[in-house]
């Protein structure tokens, strides 16, 4: 069987040989090695297929295990142009069966244009068309207004993000309502998906993540006591600006608390003044929560992290917290449960199904950041005795590397009529 993978992703085995260095190194991520793994699969065939600005024209590499198409980057990969450069792939590829990797981009909706949906899957990454919908929750017109800066006049601002996301879910709804075929993991990506095209046939597959997670163990006696770690915080619908809200609460009753945030520090305190002036509008209202609150010093930026340093920073916090206005399955959080880090998230999307009791973590209404705050002191109270056995049994089924590569092959033979 023939596999052709659509992704706006460029491994890092076709970048490295793009660039001529065969041992390039790069951390993967999740689809990295989902796709290494279908690769040794008997009777597979993958090749996967990505725009780049690394190339010109249509680029063929060939990988250890994996065939690349690299096809020239396009700001309108939907004109009757590209369309036909996406037939050329098909008929050089001839694949058995074409996956879609995300639902609201245009590349994998122009191929569906150009070559029809047979034998298409496409997989849900994010329901980007109801992620749109609640992008700037618990951000007011006003909020928005006192903290518009020069960047955003430059560059764009959070309206114009939430703009962008709703192009995109026009894309995801026009992808969703051309396919027959499509690939989800939660009861939120489910009830959307098909709510968009009743006729849709849903196979459930879970997603495996990154290796680096599937070993070691969380411990309360090496942990940090009373350390919150958040995975994300770039963009609204992470939800920093209510957890800021629920963090003095926390702090009247355990003082000590500290709390890191992995990524850039978005208030822009330490940058140079050209950053300074160019803060975007949402870290400036980051910055003056911070400021309202006295929470500079308790809340930490510690700047990007690949697998290694995120899982080194999961493994010594007291509590992960993914306080998103709205998400379908964040990786992250699966991550954190594997390693058996005690966890609290927000009742949105489909983090519920992650979940599913108080053994797995603890839940609360996203707006509610009352809530939040007592949910840690919850979890910071009964520490001592908490047992992560089940969550990270849970978390060990659920994204089992063999157990969803023999679903996924499943399905896809299954749409084949194998």
């Amino acid at each position: 069987m023939k596999v052709l993978w659509i992704t706006n992703t460029l491994f890092p085995e076709a970048q490295g040989l793009l660039i001529g260095d065969k041992d390039f190194k790069s951390s993967g991520g999740w689809l990295i090695g989902s796709s290494e793994m279908l690769s040794k699969t008997d009777g597979i065939s993958l090749v996967v297929s990505t725009m780049s600005k690394m190339v010109d024209e249509i680029t063929i590499l060939k990988g250890e295990r994996i065939d690349y198409v690299i096809l020239p980057f396009s700001s309108n990969p939907l004109s009757e142009k590209y369309k036909k450069i996406l037939l050329e792939v098909r008929d050089s590829v001839a694949p058995d069966l074409i996956h879609i990797h995300g639902t609201e981009h245009p590349f994998g909706l122009s191929y569906i244009k150009a070559c029809g949906p047979k034998n298409v899957v496409v997989s849900i990454q994010g329901m980007i068309s109801e992620i749109a919908k609640y992008y700037l929750s618990g951000i007011s017109r006003k909020d928005i207004i006192k903290n518009f800066t020069l960047r955003d006049l430059l560059y764009g601002s959070i309206i114009s993000e939430k703009r962008n996301f709703i192009q995109r879910g026009k894309y995801e709804i026009e992808c969703l309502s051309s396919v027959n075929h499509v690939i989800g993991r939660t009861t939120f990506d489910h009830d959307h998906s098909l709510s968009i095209n009743q006729n849709l046939h849903y196979y459930f597959c879970n997603e495996t993540l990154r290796p680096e997670f599937y070993t070691d163990c969380w411990n309360y006696d090496t942990c940090a006591k009373h350390s919150i770690f958040l995975s994300q915080a770039s963009y609204p619908i992470k939800g920093l600006h209510t957890f800021l809200r629920a963090l003095p609460i926390v702090l009247k009753k355990y003082p000590d608390t500290t709390v890191y945030i992995a990524g850039f520090d978005l208030t822009c305190r330490n940058g140079g003044i050209l950053r300074k002036i160019l803060i975007p509008g949402y870290g400036l209202m980051i910055r003056r929560i911070m400021d309202k609150f006295g929470l500079n010093g308790i809340v930490q930026f510690t700047g990007a992290l690949n697998a290694a340093e995120m899982k080194e920073q999961l493994l010594r916090s007291n509590l992960f917290v993914c306080p998103s206005s709205i998400e379908n399955s964040p990786n992250s959080l699966g991550e954190a449960q594997l390693l058996g880090v005690p966890c609290v998230g927000s009742y949105a999307g489909g983090i519920p199904d992650m979940i599913p009791d108080k053994t797995c973590g603890l839940l609360y209404r996203y707006e509610d950041y009352e809530m939040l705050a007592q949910r840690i002191i919850d979890v910071f109270e009964d520490l001592k005795s908490f047992d992560n056995s089940n969550m990270r049994q849970v978390a060990r089924e659920r994204h089992s590397q063999e157990k969803n590569l023999l679903q996924q092959v499943h399905i896809y033979k299954q749409i084949l009529g194998e």
